[in-house]
């Protein structure tokens, strides 16, 4: 029996892509938009897909979603975009509040197979993480992650080190929400301390989904690190892209 929804945020802008005409969730992958072969993926695991896009390219994924068969599987919706992950994830999330948890994952993530989404759905393992927190962060141990999810001893997640000179553990831009209201009030309650009028208050400007790590783990609500072998990889850069599709 289905118990689980699936978000798929795709509502970035994709400027690192380069001059392209379409949304990068849309770029051909074997044949295929990507964001199709994910939802043909991974369909049969939830009951429901709901797939969050920007008002700009709103017409642009119901034509392909419409085009692939796939329309009637998934609800599409526009958020805001371009404050960061963060951002645009509390976005959606508010679109798909209730008690029923949630896979989030992202539009320029590919999925070679199911084999990870299979890890979440089972009953033992999600049952082992229901009474630990919100959110569980499947990662995959690295020889040199380019960020690493830190830990503590039982597995709770820390933090994000962005410059690790170790091997460490690298999240796979798929995450479980056991408790996706919950989730919700951590990301608004990260959002007002990081907001100041009309921007955030970091570096860039920007809210990063991941920087709620620490800040969760400081509220004593810390998300789980769930070691996994099943890898996935993404793209942000043509260069990126051109990695996954030489495997196909």
């Amino acid at each position: 029996m289905k118990k689980m929804n699936l978000l798929i945020v795709a509502a970035g802008k994709g400027s690192r892509m380069g001059n392209v005409s379409i949304p990068k969730a849309l770029a051909d992958v074997g044949g295929k938009p990507n964001l199709i072969n994910t939802i043909e993926k991974l369909d049969e695991h939830f009951d429901r897909i709901f797939v969050a896009v920007n008002a700009l390219q709103f017409d642009i994924f119901k034509e392909s979603l419409r085009h692939w068969c796939c329309y009637d599987k998934v609800t599409l919706f526009v958020i805001s975009s371009g404050l960061g992950s963060g951002h645009a994830t509390l976005n959606a999330m508010r679109g798909v509040s209730g008690d029923t948890p949630l896979v989030l994952t992202w539009g320029d993530v590919y999925f070679d197979n199911d084999a990870l989404v299979c890890e979440l759905t089972q009953q033992a393992i999600q049952q082992s993480f229901y009474t630990d927190g919100p959110l569980v962060i499947p990662c995959a141990l690295e020889k040199q992650p380019y960020l690493s999810v830190c830990v503590d001893a039982q597995m709770f997640a820390t933090g994000i080190n962005l410059k690790p000179t170790a091997p460490g553990f690298h999240d796979q831009s798929v995450f479980l929400c056991t408790n996706v209201d919950a989730f919700i009030q951590i990301l608004t309650s990260m959002h007002n301390a990081l907001w100041n009028i009309d921007h955030y208050i970091t570096e860039n400007g920007e809210f990063g989904f991941l920087q709620v790590v620490s800040y969760m783990y400081n509220m004593n609500k810390p998300a789980r690190m769930y070691p996994t072998d099943n890898t996935l990889l993404g793209y942000n850069t043509p260069e990126e892209l051109a990695k996954i599709i030489a495997t196909k």
